[in-house]
């Protein structure tokens, strides 16, 4: 019986505690990326934008890799390194120097 406890409590639970980057739905925040703040947002009609930065000590290629991976089994396609789409919407992740990331985020209301 403990045994089963266990394993509920080490696959099954940390499902339910995914975060999500500010400002999305299904767009997880990879374990390692800190001071996540939503910085700008834009809602129209037809469209709604929203810049997120961030920063992290892990290595770029890291971070494109999980997202990459990531938004993949999500039904996003990668169209170049770092940028995504899916139907009208797209998704850019970009780390600049001294490891701020900034994801952005566009969505077609039409």
């Amino acid at each position: 019986m403990k045994k089963w406890i266990f394993f509920f409590l080490f696959w099954i639970l940390p499902v339910w505690g995914q975060t999500f980057l500010p400002g999305t739905e299904d767009i997880p925040l990879m374990n390692g990326i800190e001071n996540v703040e939503e910085t700008a947002s834009f809602d129209s009609p037809s469209e709604r934008m929203v810049l997120i930065e961030a920063e992290t000590k892990l290595s770029a290629k890291s971070v494109f890799d999980f997202y990459k991976k990531t938004l993949k089994n999500l039904g996003w396609q990668e169209t170049r390194p770092g940028y995504f789409e899916r139907g009208k919407d797209s998704f850019s992740v970009e780390i600049t120097s001294g490891k701020q990331i900034q994801f952005r985020l566009s969505q077609s209301n039409l």
